[in-house]
């Protein structure tokens, strides 16, 4: 026997049916899902990575953060979202595919997405020169110049993928290597295999807690 919807009276070979209505009607009678119709992303302006310090691109973010604040009772089979430019706003497109008594349903949404730009931490500490330790590169004499110079950019390369490096020195001894975090600098110095000597100086107070930086006199 035919189903009827008994909201619209559309036959069953019509439309495809959830429970006893239309798709079309049960939508308007069920709240399928919630989604706000605006979401807030912020990246740095710098180095492009989030709060929380990951690199994402953009694309990747916004659906993230769709996906993270779509509520649904009903499971979420396939999405997919557009992006485009409304006057100042840029604009998801957001199709979602549910499944519902066995049938997929298809709703679409549109979303503002607003896009902060704060620097991060990171990036605002490079940026003023801030820094906690100094890796002092020395040799025995002037004929170790070179290796003094290969043992500092290795452990530099090093350095740049865990932390930062606002300057170096160089001098007629050696060269200086001031690094953002300290404990990064011990690290790179260890697994670099390099013996060094270590000594500490007040730099200030900042917020009550007082602010050390660590010098570390290596010889190569």
């Amino acid at each position: 026997m035919k189903k009827i919807c008994p909201a619209c009276g559309r036959e069953e070979q019509k439309d495809e049916f959830i429970n006893a209505f239309c798709e079309g009607c049960y939508s308007e009678r069920h709240e399928i899902f919630a989604l706000p119709r605006l979401i807030e992303i912020t990246t740095c302006p710098t180095c492009g990575k989030t709060p929380a310090g990951e690199l994402i691109p953009q694309d990747k973010l916004v659906s993230q953060a769709i996906l993270g604040k779509l509520r649904s009772q009903h499971d979420l089979k396939e999405y997919s979202i557009a992006m485009s430019r409304e006057g100042k706003h840029q604009v998801a497109h957001v199709t979602l595919v549910f499944s519902i008594a066995g049938k997929k349903v298809s709703k679409q949404a549109r979303v503002i997405v607003r896009v902060y730009k704060k620097q991060c931490s990171t990036c605002s500490r490079k940026s003023s020169g801030y820094f906690e330790a100094i890796i002092q590169f020395r040799s025995a004499g002037e004929a170790d110049a070179e290796k003094v110079e290969k043992k500092a950019l290795k452990a530099m390369a090093l350095l740049e993928k865990t932390t930062f490096i606002p300057r170096t020195e160089r001098f007629k001894e050696g060269i200086d290597v001031f690094v953002g975090s300290a404990s990064e600098a011990q690290k790179v110095l260890h697994d670099m295999g390099l013996s060094y000597t270590l000594s500490k100086k007040l730099a200030g107070v900042r917020r009550g807690r007082r602010i050390s930086r660590t010098t570390f006199c290596a010889r190569v």
